[in-house]
């Protein structure tokens, strides 16, 4: 399947408008886009912080993995953030056409994180 082939297959689909918590816009990805996101995940907790951006649309940096890190996960948080990062410039290089995936303030109170958007 071509680069073209996929881009077709991924405006046919439906998405969804959502906003985050901070109130900005963002998508819920279509069948073929979410496929293309989890494809990039490495790692149970970047497989966690895919279905977490495909579900919302937005990943919370600090509760990328569904919640905040807890226990000796906590003495890694830098690593963890570094996982993420790399993940969405996974993501972000894969995304066809007028996707986009931010870094900007998506969580309540201003915490930074990640939106998918297909603002041009």
């Amino acid at each position: 399947m071509t680069e073209l082939d996929v881009i077709g297959r991924v405006y046919r689909e439906p998405i969804t408008r959502s906003k985050t918590p901070n109130g900005d816009d963002c998508i819920i990805p279509g069948e073929t886009l979410a496929g293309m996101i989890l494809g990039k995940a490495r790692g149970s907790y970047q497989r966690a912080a895919a279905r977490t951006l495909i579900e919302t649309g937005y990943i919370i940096g600090y509760k990328a993995g569904g919640d905040v890190l807890k226990g000796k996960a906590r003495k890694y948080t830098g690593r963890y953030g570094a996982s993420l990062r790399n993940f969405a410039y996974r993501v972000q290089d894969a995304l066809p056409g007028r996707y986009q995936l931010e870094y900007d303030r998506v969580g309540p109170k201003g915490a930074w994180g990640f939106r998918l958007t297909d603002e041009v």
